[in-house]
């Protein structure tokens, strides 16, 4: 009885491994799906995008910088970082400052800003700051 206890139980966990084990692929091309609808959708957005959110693309294409600082609201890339489109790079117990807070645009979204490079017109700002900066008089 306990020999027949012992192997439904061995039996059970090799189960458990092996389900566990199975999913890895499944979860893997998931999440390969998700970031190309991801990037589906930032390629469907470019068309749609208002010029200060173009210009903070346009300004890291020109420079080819995928990371960049801004104030902690993010500045103009705001609505990018709402979207995922542009992702805060802080790790947890990261010390940082509120007017320099690290983010990075993901790898999904740099390819398809690369292939769109032609919709992202760069044109410097008139007193040399970043185009994801607001200005303080504009706060």
């Amino acid at each position: 009885m306990a020999a027949f206890a012992f192997a439904a139980l061995w039996l059970a966990s090799i189960g458990t491994q092996a389900t566990t084990l199975a999913s890895v692929p499944f979860n893997a091309m998931k999440r390969k799906r998700a970031l190309k609808a991801h990037a589906q959708k930032f390629r469907d957005f470019i068309p749609f995008m208002p010029r200060e959110q173009k210009a903070v693309i346009a300004q890291l294409l020109h420079e080819n910088h995928k990371s960049f600082t801004a104030s902690i609201d993010g500045g103009y890339a705001n609505p990018l970082i709402s979207q995922g489109f542009i992702e805060c790079s802080l790790r947890s117990g990261q010390g940082f400052s509120t007017e320099d807070v690290p983010f990075h645009v993901p790898d999904h979204i740099w390819t398809v800003a690369c292939e769109n490079r032609d919709a992202f017109v760069y044109t410097p700002h008139p007193y040399g700051g970043d185009a994801w900066r607001v200005d303080w008089m504009a706060r």
